[in-house]
């Protein structure tokens, strides 16, 4: 259960996306003042 928790988490928070500009969705959120 923590490896897929753990995977989650990435998958979410971390993962790199090409339609938020290369950044990860957190990055993204905080540039925009969300975070």
């Amino acid at each position: 259960m923590d490896r897929l928790a753990g995977y989650l988490h990435w998958h979410h928070e971390q993962r790199i996306k090409l339609s938020l500009g290369g950044r990860s969705p957190m990055e993204y959120r905080q540039r925009l003042g969300y975070a």
